[in-house]
């Protein structure tokens, strides 16, 4: 006769089953066995951390070349736009030509500035032991512009004063420094076709 009152799992199979299956569950997994996990969790979270680590270090390269590519490009947008305004102020808003030029004061020296250059380029005489291109029609100027007209088939002309025939010389000139000496032109306003053909 089976006895009452409390369970006696003598006499319940199933709960014996039942409850050795939950000792075995909640009975604490051998130290090997938890060694096991534990080096493979560390081992997975340092394998994450690592390729978190290759991310970001990808991201940070990007962005940083990005940024570069940006700061060039605006560098060289600042440099462009700051020639052009600088030219623009000073060379007479492109008005020189075809305004006689001598040594009597007459030009804005943003002119005369152009045309020191241009005089140089196509000259090849220094203006640095002289003021450099100081903007001023001085004695060394002028002594330029007679070298310039002597030697561009204006020496019966060659007075040293800058007019329409020595102009149109100056605006065409045959020179090495083509993209500079072009500026220039614009600069001073030269025309786009030669219309003088005399010597």
């Amino acid at each position: 006769m089976r006895p009452t009152g409390r369970t006696n799992y003598r006499y319940r199979p199933k709960s014996r089953i039942i409850y050795s299956i939950s000792v075995l569950c909640c009975r604490p997994a051998p130290k090997c066995l938890q060694n096991n996990i534990s080096e493979a969790i560390v081992s997975a979270i340092s394998t994450i951390r690592k390729e978190n680590i290759k991310v970001k270090l990808f991201q940070k390269e990007s962005g940083f070349a990005h940024m570069m590519i940006v700061v060039v490009v605006a560098v060289l947008a600042v440099g462009v736009i700051g020639g052009i305004i600088y030219e623009r102020a000073h060379a007479d808003s492109y008005h020189c030509y075809p305004k006689t030029y001598s040594t009597n004061g007459v030009g804005t020296r943003a002119c005369v500035r152009t045309i020191q250059e241009m005089l140089n380029i196509s000259t090849g005489k220094s203006f640095a032991a002289h003021g450099g291109f100081d903007g001023v029609y001085g004695q060394y100027t002028k002594s330029v512009v007679v070298y310039f007209q002597k030697t561009h088939g204006l020496s019966s002309e060659a007075d040293g004063i800058i007019g329409k025939h020595t102009w149109a010389k100056l605006c065409f000139a045959d020179v090495r420094a083509v993209t500079r000496y072009n500026t220039l032109k614009a600069l001073a306003g030269c025309p786009v076709a030669n219309s003088y053909h005399g010597n």
